[in-house]
């Protein structure tokens, strides 16, 4: 349905969450969009939330056309507003429904108010969710390895560098997670010309002062040296009480020369001695709160449900889903 509504493409509507009766757009208003009076046109604010509660109504597998529609203007939308769409499905009968939907700017102020009746048809949609190829842009294998568990073969079929014969390092000399994740998928996709994505993650300890944060992976001064990190992190940490930390992972997309972020942060503590010898990394000095034991103690299944890296990977394939879908 998304892909064969050309004006939706034309306005930039990008879904970004959907469910059974429910539905998240969003847009940036650009200067194409004016009316005579410099601000936006009403019909871009109508076309927005009609999109919504076409989603939504349509969410639950049946064909529903619109019978009736009413819009309040509630604030004026001015070029470069991030424009968010959501649709709450109020009444859902077997031939009728009922949706409303609530326009705001970047700002969380209420722009429009639509509402929306639509007519269920006894037609079931037929979907074909595409397969294609995404590079993930890592040498690590381990990182590899976790991230096809959790795709399952959903949505993308993930591919390595060294299956499109990139052997290099990639660079990794930003000062933040989120920049390095970028840094590395620009690199792929601008030397090798193919969509892909690529993730940093990096250890917050607290009574460190966040550290070893984007130096994680180099913490002892030799890159990927997983011993000597941890024996760093728990000798600099000695008998401090304080031993919170997270993880954070952040995925960054470049898919039709556009870029994405997905975010996963995993609440935990630093034990005093390393335990189990599955995962990678500071796996085993890492316990996440509400488990008794280390990552390293975890089966994947487990881990990939409440990690940093699964929750960050969970934002993707929604994102995947909910624009591919």
């Amino acid at each position: 349905m998304y892909a064969k509504d050309g004006f939706t493409s034309w306005m930039g509507i990008v879904r970004v969450a959907e469910g059974e009766g429910y539905c998240k757009l969003q847009m940036s208003v650009r200067p194409e969009m004016l009316n005579g009076f410099g601000i936006a046109h009403g019909g871009i604010t109508y076309t927005l939330a009609d999109s919504c509660f076409a989603f939504a109504s349509n969410s639950h597998g049946r064909k529903s056309v619109s019978i009736e529609t009413a819009i309040s203007h509630c604030g004026a939308v001015q070029v470069g507003d991030v424009l968010t769409a959501e649709a709450t499905e109020e009444n859902l009968g077997q031939k009728i429904a009922i949706y409303s939907i609530i326009v705001t700017n970047q700002n969380g102020k209420k722009v429009a108010i639509f509402r929306g009746t639509v007519y269920r048809t006894s037609e079931e949609w037929q979907i074909d969710v595409p397969t294609s190829n995404l590079v993930f842009a890592t040498n690590n294998a381990h990182k590899i390895r976790e991230i096809k568990e959790i795709f399952a073969g959903k949505y993308m079929n993930i591919r390595s560098l060294a299956e499109i014969n990139c052997l290099e390092d990639l660079p990794e000399t930003q000062n933040t997670i989120v920049g390095n994740a970028l840094q590395k998928a620009r690199y792929v996709a601008e030397n090798y010309k193919i969509d892909c994505f690529a993730e940093d993650t990096g250890l917050e300890v607290d009574a460190l002062d966040g550290e070893p944060g984007v130096f994680s992976a180099r913490y002892a001064g030799t890159h990927g040296d997983s011993v000597a990190n941890m024996a760093l992190v728990i000798e600099k940490l000695g008998k401090n009480e304080n031993r919170r930390a997270r993880f954070r992972t952040v995925i960054a997309l470049i898919l039709n020369n556009q870029e994405f972020t997905f975010e996963g942060v995993c609440e935990g503590s630093i034990r005093i001695n390393a335990s189990g010898e599955k995962g990678f990394g500071y796996d085993p000095i890492f316990q996440p709160d509400g488990f008794d034991v280390t990552f390293a103690e975890m089966d994947s299944e487990t881990k990939n449900k409440i990690s940093h890296r699964g929750k960050a990977t969970a934002k993707f394939i929604d994102f995947l889903k909910a624009n591919f879908g």
